[in-house]
């Protein structure tokens, strides 16, 4: 999807597994960043963590297992492994492609869950003059965004900036003061966050593309303490500089009247200071807990991705081929830099039989060069994965997928270095892990307005990277036997009428370790059943009003305090907005979030934000001097 080129065919792309949130979805949901817009994916578990960052998890799948891409480039801090998609803005992105499991071996390495691709605004596609503002009292915030896009001749632009400004999240009014938090306003829990984004794309001529794009993220935060720690375990942490840049270049071509190549050549660079205070003043640096470090990540690759049709109609087949190179480094301060090399090819076959069966064929292969390590001598480390999808439409309305597929992941360079100021024994040895992918899926509309899908899948998770302790205060991540992470998901969607629609989903998640004995089994933090409802209405053009509300059930955790396992209790969040258009270059609203004001944790120790209104409006100037009356336009 980056460069703009054909996306490849993805197997399920009409079921369950595969699903696009467009713009018009972000802006109707009112969702702030993308990590907020991919809370209501049923496939989707979110958690705000220890470190304040917001723990997007896929099936199950952890961040470290799920392939990010940022207009189609790999983007996760190379030491860390992950990136807080709540620092990404929902206002630069044009659409969100979720892929949950093996799908396809063309998104690149490390996709052991699946993958999701935020594609950012095209260059030349979006109104000349966008603007938004939303501001909240009971949160201490407001946020500001403009966008501009044009085209001249062969050329298309698009430049987009803003700024949020949080003071605090409010606390739900139920909540008891504990240890470390008294309530009313979130201790330490202020956000500020600057942004740029610019693309331009130059149509070069007889088939061929040229697009050059970069972006610059900006932001300070707290790290809200838990409420629960020992005096002596508190975090008085501060995130003083989280900055991320990055840039690229692609071409997409076609070549003859069947071939099509795209390259695309990346780099990336992340800076960020974090600041471990004494006390809750977070003014001093003299006790031994605290720190000041400096973590220095750079990222650079590229990739080329070839699609060659040999055959047309109903006897089609296609051959995909991605192959790619990426190479991470890390710097703490002025301490030695550890890295790695990646190499990916990943050829893919698809051919179709009388248009009602298609046959998926590919093959992964991934290869780990580890940098020079003081101390450790490390080798190559090889990740192999094949796939096979068989996708029938027996009925117009109906298609049915079976898909086998093996992925592999290999350690973070943090995984493996970190020591965790000494509550952790590095461990450079450790070795990827493998999955083996088994799913079906239905997706049937038997009638105009109603839609159903349904999927099972069970993936078997061999060397699972998990925490073994080594004394009661520090532990050792190592590769433990295997775990299972299996499942089902239901979705309908019903359009009664014109204008209203219902959304709803369940989720079943079975998530265990098979190593160990319960209660020691669980994964923590997977909640084995998720239900949602969503409705929208717009009674009228210039009228619109939409409701969720999320149900996720009880999920196991270990208390870090006492090495117990426990459970967090079930919630339950209702978020719903409201939006008037009287002009068509006007769209006021307000959106609420946790109606319900529920008292709630999605990791122990950290409260979730109590209830919160915004008010806002868009301004688009594409409609300046055109039909005024209400309702003419639509938004964005």
């Amino acid at each position: 999807e980056a460069p703009p080129a054909p996306p490849p065919a993805v197997a399920g792309a009409a079921g369950i597994a595969v699903r696009t949130l467009t713009r018009e979805e972000l802006e109707a949901h009112g969702a702030r960043s993308v990590a907020e817009a991919l809370a209501r994916h049923p496939a989707i578990d979110t958690t705000t963590n220890s470190r304040g960052d917001h723990v997007v998890m896929l099936r199950g799948f952890e961040p470290r297992e799920t392939v990010v891409l940022l207009d189609g480039v790999p983007t996760y801090v190379p030491y860390d492994g992950q990136i807080d998609l709540d620092l990404v803005p929902a206002g630069l992105v044009d659409h969100v492609t979720v892929v949950a499991g093996p799908g396809s071996v063309l998104w690149g390495p490390n996709g052991l869950g699946g993958a999701i691709n935020v594609v950012t605004r095209p260059p030349g596609e979006a109104p000349p003059v966008e603007t938004t503002f939303e501001a909240s009292g009971r949160g201490h915030g407001a946020r500001l965004e403009a966008v501009h896009a044009g085209r001249a001749g062969p050329a298309g632009w698009v430049l987009a900036g803003g700024v949020d400004d949080l003071h605090a999240f409010p606390l739900s009014e139920r909540f008891v003061p504990a240890r470390n938090e008294d309530g009313g306003d979130r201790e330490n829990s202020d956000r500020r966050l600057r942004r740029l984004l610019g693309g331009l794309e130059l149509d070069a001529g007889d088939d061929h593309r040229l697009r050059l794009s970069g972006f610059v993220l900006d932001a300070q935060r707290g790290v809200p303490p838990s409420t629960v720690a020992a005096d002596a375990r508190v975090r008085w942490w501060r995130m003083n500089a989280w900055r991320v840049a990055g840039a690229s270049l692609g071409h997409s071509g076609r070549y003859g009247p069947r071939l099509q190549l795209d390259e695309l050549v990346w780099a990336r660079w992340y800076d960020n200071l974090f600041d471990g205070y004494d006390d809750a003043r977070y003014a001093t640096q003299a006790l031994p807990r605290s720190f000041h470090t400096w973590y220095h990540d750079r990222a650079f690759g590229g990739r080329v991705r070839l699609t060659g049709p040999f055959a047309g109609g109903d006897w089609a087949s296609v051959l995909r081929v991605w192959a790619g190179v990426q190479h991470d480094r890390h710097r703490e301060d002025e301490g030695p830099e550890v890295e790695r090399t990646l190499l990916t090819l990943a050829p893919q076959f698809e051919q179709t039989f009388d248009r009602r069966w298609r046959l998926t064929a590919g093959l992964q292969l991934d290869v780990e060069f580890p940098g020079d390590t003081p101390g450790v001598s490390l080798e190559p480390a090889l990740g192999w994965g094949p796939l096979v999808a068989l996708r029938c439409e027996p009925l117009d309305e109906v298609s049915v997928e079976a898909v086998a597929a093996r992925r592999s992941r290999f350690p973070s360079l943090k995984e493996r270095f970190s020591w965790a100021l000494g509550q952790r024994d590095p461990n450079p040895t450790l070795g990827p892990e493998t999955a083996w992918h088994f799913g079906l899926e239905l997706a049937w509309r038997p009638l105009d307005w109603l839609e159903l899908r349904a999927g099972g899948y069970d993936a078997e998770v061999a060397g699972l990277i998990a925490a073994v302790h080594v004394n009661s205060m520090v532990d050792q991540l190592r590769n433990v036997e295997a775990a299972r992470l299996a499942g089902a998901e239901l979705q309908v969607a019903l359009e009664p009428l014109a204008g209203l629609r219902f959304d709803l989903s369940y989720r079943y998640l079975f998530a265990r370790r098979l190593d160990v004995e319960p209660p020691e089994d669980a994964l923590p933090y997977r909640p084995e059943h998720t239900a949602s409802l969503g409705a929208s209405a717009a009674p009228w053009p210039w009228l619109e009003v939409s409701t969720f509300v999320r149900l996720v059930g009880p999920q196991p955790f270990e208390d870090t305090e006492t090495r117990r396992w426990a459970t967090l209790g079930t919630y339950v969040v209702w978020d719903a907005r409201l939006d008037l258009r009287p002009f068509a270059w006007l769209d006021v609203y307000a959106r609420a979030t946790n109606l319900l004001d529920a008292d709630y944790q999605t990791e122990y120790g950290f409260p979730s934000p109590g209830w919160q209104i915004w008010l806002g409006a868009r301004i688009t100037g594409a409609s300046f001097g055109g039909d005024a009356a209400a309702g003419e336009g639509t938004r964005g």
